[in-house]
């Protein structure tokens, strides 16, 4: 019974984010993906750890899920929210301002990214995923952060009927599937779109039939990306029969590095919340602190799990392995207040601010990226994403868009 108790908090945190048409309901789906459901499974069905460890994780994870609702309840009718009816609106021409602005920030991404292959066509074509990530630079980490602050430019082509919008993120997509190989900038893309119409259609079986078809087509398009990473270069590929489009649980084994480090009785870290503390240091450059900031918790675990160092290896052990580890009697009940409280906050200003579809692109993004462990990540990409929405809405709307 217990190995259930985080699925029924769950679903019930998805069926109370849907109810209110919350932009979070993305964090909470992708917390049922990778942790919640694969918990199940693991108590239910055992594996390679201790009954002790799985035992563990559900109880704690019961604690975040538990304390999250319990805040988000607390504060939806405390603070009057009202259920939410209709759709996050906007007036025409602000939807055409927003679709400037997210149209910029997509080119810009892209641009950016070219830098990285010197805009050349054959490095383009011979350069492979680990010769583009070695390679990065500034500008392509900026572009980077402008593709996640305008990720609602596929929504706003679809609300805008933009024809070339639409071409354009169809070559936006190929690029990165075949060319960038990465799985994060398609989510960038592609969930604001699904997220608002999971939140604002009227279900019927056509309705049933296209989601399925989204689903596929993303889905064939995420594990495209991860199988041709692996084949190299767009020159290695001899033929469209080497990609595989293959079931990748690469997202449901994310716990399992969770599982590993309670079984190790924890991770050896200096002091605790080290990622609530540099959260709260990411103000402050590290030249004018009088100590260094602590390391990010998703380096720390590869480096002890793996043990190889230097080479900037990462694992996300889920937002709940993110709560647990920083602070194991505490974290999930710390953890689950604060983010409760963020996300309220987030929320409210989604639908009280002029540029709500930047917004409501930018939180939707973030919160998988954070409910899969990359959570100080997820917080940057916010922080940045927030400042170049609001410059960038700034100075546009100071230009007449037609």
């Amino acid at each position: 019974m217990i190995a259930l108790m985080p699925v029924i908090l769950n679903l019930a945190i998805i069926y109370f984010d849907l109810k209110i048409k919350s932009v979070f309901v993305s964090f909470s789906i992708a917390t049922f993906i990778v942790f919640s459901l694969p918990n199940f499974f693991s108590v239910i069905f055992g594996g390679d750890y201790s009954e002790y460890t799985y035992q563990y994780v559900t109880a704690h994870g019961t604690v975040f899920l538990a304390v999250f609702l319990i805040t988000r309840l607390v504060l939806f009718y405390a603070f009057g929210l009202g259920y939410r009816r209709g759709c996050i609106s906007s007036s025409e021409e602000n939807i055409r301002l927003q679709f400037f602005i997210s149209f910029s920030f997509s080119l810009i991404f892209l641009f950016s990214s070219l830098s990285v292959f010197d805009f050349s066509l054959n490095k383009l074509m011979s350069l492979s995923w680990s010769d583009y990530r070695d390679s990065g630079s500034f500008i392509s980490l900026l572009g980077s952060f402008f593709l996640y602050a305008g990720s609602s430019f596929f929504l706003l082509s679809l609300k805008k009927k933009s024809t070339y919008g639409l071409v354009f993120v169809f070559i936006l997509l190929i690029y990165i599937v075949l060319v960038l190989k990465t799985r994060n900038y398609l989510i960038a893309i592609v969930s604001p779109f699904i997220i608002y119409f999971l939140l604002y259609t009227r279900w019927n079986f056509k309705k049933l039939i296209s989601s399925f078809l989204i689903f596929f087509t993303f889905f064939s398009l995420y594990s495209g990306a991860r199988n041709i990473r692996h084949l190299g270069s767009i020159s290695e590929i001899n033929s469209f029969e080497e990609i595989n489009i293959s079931f990748d649980s690469g997202e449901f084994e994310l716990i399992n590095t969770l599982y590993y480090f309670v079984e190790k009785n924890g991770v050896e870290l200096e002091y605790n919340n080290v990622t609530l503390i540099r959260l709260l240091l990411l103000p402050f450059p590290s030249s004018i602190l009088p100590f260094n900031k602590p390391k990010e918790l998703s380096y720390i675990l590869w480096d002890q799990k793996m043990g190889i160092t230097g080479v900037s290896g990462s694992l996300h052990p889920t937002v709940v392995g993110d709560s647990i580890l920083n602070s194991f009697y505490f974290g999930s009940l710390i953890y689950g207040v604060l983010y409760s409280i963020l996300f309220f906050l987030l929320d409210k200003f989604v639908y009280i601010s002029k540029y709500n579809f930047l917004w409501f692109g930018l939180f939707c993004t973030t919160s998988f990226y954070i409910a899969r462990g990359a959570v100080y990540n997820g917080i940057v990409i916010i922080a940045v994403g927030s400042l170049l929405i609001l410059i960038f809405g700034f100075l546009a709307s100071r230009i007449k868009v037609r």
